[in-house]
């Protein structure tokens, strides 16, 4: 079974940007502020033509932790023998 969080980042391909946009700022922050509400309302707005053109920040395999992204393992000791 593939990863949650690959899921997650493959499912979103097939949302709007302005969607995907608050993925990245829930993943990046854990959650959204009034300010963002505004923000991507606005880029909601602009998706349809109701404001001016305006650009997301899709969410990305560069914005969530996927297994294996960085293709190698980390270990964690103390230093000593």
């Amino acid at each position: 079974m593939e990863d949650v969080l690959a899921e997650i980042a493959g499912w979103s391909k097939g949302q709007p940007d302005w969607q995907r946009d608050a993925l990245r700022r829930i993943f990046k922050g854990g959650e959204i502020s009034p300010e963002d509400v505004d923000d991507l309302l606005d880029l909601c707005k602009a998706a349809h033509g109701l404001s001016g053109p305006r650009s997301a920040v899709p969410l990305s395999p560069d914005h969530i932790a996927i297994e294996g992204a960085l293709g190698g393992s980390l270990v964690l000791g103390n230093g000593g023998s």
